[in-house]
């Protein structure tokens, strides 16, 4: 299974944590989600994220290969991204970023 695919499902360590990524179709929903659930001094710890899908000509992962500050501010101010949006197979920008660089 790769992280493109429906359902998603990491097990990190079998007895402490679990990750699951759920991702459907882009065609159908342009999000992924991602649920984390961990065992903690204090109890269970559970973390629960959602992340926007972006296709892979989105005008942010261009802007991370040239490395425009301006731009990539000016995209998150205008809504057409964030720091945490990824694309098909769940890069974050971050990562498009250190793996393509200028």
């Amino acid at each position: 299974m790769r992280p493109g695919d429906p359902e998603y499902w990491i097990n990190t360590n079998p007895e402490s944590a679990y990750h699951l990524r759920l991702t459907p179709p882009h065609w159908l929903l342009k999000k992924s989600w991602e649920l984390q659930v961990s065992i903690a001094c204090s109890g269970w710890k559970a973390s629960f994220r959602r992340y926007a899908v972006l296709p892979e000509d989105a005008e942010v992962f261009e802007v991370m290969h040239s490395g425009t500050l301006e731009r990539l501010l000016e995209l998150f101010s205008e809504g057409a991204a964030s720091p945490f949006s990824v694309d098909r197979d769940g890069r974050t920008l971050l990562h498009v970023s250190c793996t393509n660089p200028p």
